[in-house]
């Protein structure tokens, strides 16, 4: 909660250019961990080609956000 409180008091702080660098950098390691729980569990249910497709829909995500932040 803490964690979430900070992330949207710096989004609107004007400037923070870096706290939101940080923010993206935080969504990705989460991201890759996301990922890697899906690749446990796709062992079991999904075929490779479904993971592929989801990898690349994420990392298309990850461009957009990182090109809305610089900007």
């Amino acid at each position: 909660q803490v964690y979430n409180h900070r992330r949207t008091k710096s989004a609107h702080a004007p400037g923070s250019m870096q706290q939101s660098v940080l923010n993206c950098e935080q969504m990705l390691q989460s991201l890759q961990a996301d990922v890697k729980e899906l690749r446990k569990r796709a062992e079991h249910t999904y075929s490779f080609s479904t993971l592929v497709l989801m990898s690349i829909v994420m990392a298309v995500l990850m461009q957009t956000v990182l090109v809305f932040v610089i900007n």
